[in-house]
């Protein structure tokens, strides 16, 4: 709440407990706690109003959580529940494989938008890293439903356009929340759960 109504002197560490309070909600529900027709209705309610206890929200037909596995087997993302361990352990949200891209055609593709150059200056007899920036996204796509929004070309150009505007002077609140509400959108326009407007 003190983040949405812009009062960074009161920003203590009790935001981070409350950020994480809102994953678990969404974990265990399959809901958030807040959700309005807009970025901005979300973020009204975020501050004026209390979330609906779990336990009182009509769980996912599709997210069932357990205390623990029945048969101590490694459950099949595409077959078992969700466990609770499954739940909160660490989940990555990323592109699409069809957006793994090079470090260069990652560095390529922002200097569309940014400008300048860029030379490889690195050791060919050094140790490297994978030859592909992959994020593994299969358990969130498993258990939460969840899939990628923007194409690779659309994140570079967003990331990119909210740097210069951020170095251009501009107000990054709002230039955040635009961004915020165009993700929003294009989440909706793929009929995404977690972007449905409510009936």
């Amino acid at each position: 709440p003190e983040q949405a109504t812009q009062r960074p002197g009161e920003l203590t560490t009790a935001s981070d407990v409350y950020s994480l309070g809102a994953v678990l909600f969404f974990l265990l529900t399959g809901e958030p706690p807040f959700r309005g027709a807009t970025v901005m209705e979300t973020l009204r309610k975020v501050v004026n109003e209390e979330p609906v206890p779990p336990r009182e929200v009509e769980r996912s037909k599709k997210l069932r959580v357990e205390s623990e596995q029945t048969d101590g087997s490694a459950p099949s993302l595409n077959s078992q529940p969700a466990t609770l361990n499954s739940l909160t352990s660490a989940f990555n949200f990323g592109p699409a494989l069809t957006s793994n891209r090079t470090v260069a055609e990652l560095v390529q593709e922002l200097i569309k938008h940014t400008g300048g150059q860029w030379s490889d200056a690195s050791d060919p007899l050094a140790p490297h890293e994978a030859s592909k920036l992959n994020l593994a996204t299969d358990k969130a796509f498993h258990l939460l439903q969840w899939q990628p929004v923007w194409s690779f070309e659309e994140t570079v150009f967003t990331t990119a356009e909210w740097y210069l505007a951020e170095a251009t002077g501009r107000n990054m609140h709002e230039h955040t929340l635009r961004q915020i509400e165009a993700y929003q959108q294009a989440a909706a326009a793929k009929n995404l759960p977690w972007a449905r407007k409510e009936a």
